[in-house]
């Protein structure tokens, strides 16, 4: 690992002790360590008895008086000294106990990837067997792409179980991956690409991503055969973030359905045939764009958890039977809807702002219906949903019009014969 500086840029008492702050640079980013004196003295004390480093290089232990504001501060500016002469003396060659100190193994490409392949050469195999999601972070995931683009070997000599070799075997092998953003912390340099490639997963059939920027993602298109199921949680703005935006211009935006605008793929384009299973709950959505055309075989869909008015662009999707839109701000449903949802069986309009129920009462398909939640007030606005041929669940629970003792009887009254074949209303 070459490091580029050192710093301890703050240092603070927590519960009782005093935590020092350190920054590493390397040349794509930089990091965050917290670390106590005690740390310190124990990194020295190993590189005293195998290195032979200045037994008085590092500020001296304190017993009283270690918590107060103006020792503290200068502690640090001693601390950030001792590092310094550290990297002075080792240079590009860190000894395994300081790279361990910085926690370079988490950061470093070299260190990742290294990491990485030793614990998969033990737990890989059962992984993969068993069907296993493992997941990556997007920094384990650049370092990877970084680490095979290196003209070095892939061997280590030191530690076969260490091989490059066995982590990319476990990636190109492994059919459920799990990217998750959340929870570790770098800075990026500047005019860094921080950019990994998906394309390395040659099984990948699900993918799921959490907390990550989509923008970084590369090689999506190479997957368009191979997914069966995509997760996007916090990670978008708008539906077409999660996929390269040169795709959009192999669009012709020409179409209607019953009024409503679609577009429409031009002769060349492939779309992600293969995807039946999509989630795009809470990513802040405020609409449903255009991209959703491009999953015309989905059969699940869920939204939920956005920020979505209007019911749009969904009439390409002639395969959809589960549709979740709870949680979101809708306050009608479209007069058309059974144009958009023809097959639909499933439906999950609960923790929306709906007061009526009109637009539903075409969906011959629909088998369960979630309206819990919403401002319908009058039983006889939802009295027609009894014709639905299907429908067997009801759920209205949260809505005002269940505060009328017998609004069950009521509702079920609207099926008619059928009543004795509704399995729930609540």
């Amino acid at each position: 690992m070459k490091i580029r500086k050192i710093e301890v840029p703050a240092a603070e008492v927590i519960d009782g002790y005093a935590v020092y702050y350190v920054e590493v640079f390397i040349t794509e980013y930089s990091w965050l360590v917290r670390k106590r004196y005690r740390e310190f003295r124990e990194l020295h004390d190993k590189l005293v008895k195998e290195y032979h480093i200045d037994q008085s290089l590092l500020p001296p232990k304190k017993y009283f008086g270690n918590l107060d504001p103006d020792y503290i501060e200068t502690r640090r500016l001693l601390l950030e000294i001792y590092l310094h002469k550290l990297l002075e003396k080792f240079e590009d060659n860190l000894p395994d106990q300081l790279d361990n100190f910085l926690e370079g193994f988490k950061y470093d490409v070299c260190g990742v990837t290294y990491n990485l392949a030793k614990e998969l050469f033990e737990t890989g195999d059962k992984i993969l067997l068993d069907k296993q999601p493992y997941t990556f972070t997007p920094l384990q995931l650049y370092c990877i792409t970084k680490r095979l683009a290196l003209p070095v070997p892939t061997c280590d000599v030191h530690n076969i179980h260490a091989e490059i070799g066995n982590l990319y075997d476990f990636i190109q092998n492994l059919s459920h991956l799990k990217i998750v953003g959340k929870g570790q912390q770098f800075h990026l340099s500047d005019n860094v690409d921080f950019k990994y490639d998906l394309s390395l997963f040659k099984s990948l059939s699900n993918l799921e991503v959490s907390c990550i920027e989509m923008e970084a993602v590369q090689g999506l298109c190479q997957l368009l055969t191979q997914l069966k199921s995509l997760t996007v949680h916090q990670s978008a703005h708008l539906l077409k973030a999660r996929i390269p935006h040169t795709t959009w211009n192999l669009f012709t935006p020409i179409g209607t359905t019953n009024g409503s605008s679609y577009l429409t793929p031009n002769s060349n384009f492939h779309t992600w045939t293969d995807i039946r299973m999509a989630d795009f709950s809470n990513n802040h959505f405020p609409y449903i764009d255009e991209s959703v055309s491009l999953l015309p075989n989905i059969e699940s869909l869920n939204l939920s958890h956005n920020c979505i008015e209007e019911i749009n662009h969904l009439e390409s999707l002639s395969e959809l039977e589960v549709l979740d839109l709870s949680h979101n701000k809708l306050r009608a449903i479209p007069t058309n809807l059974n144009a958009k949802l023809g097959n639909i069986r499933k439906l999950n309009l609960a923790n929306n702002q709906l007061s009526c129920v009109d637009g539903l009462e075409k969906l011959y398909s629909l088998v369960e219906l979630d309206l819990r939640s919403n401002l319908l007030t009058e039983v006889s606005s939802v009295v027609l949903i009894g014709d639905l041929p299907c429908l067997e669940n009801l759920h209205l629970e949260g809505n005002p019009l269940t505060k009328e003792s017998s609004y069950r009887v009521r509702v079920l009254s609207g099926f008619g014969e059928r009543a004795r074949l509704v399995w729930y209303i609540a």
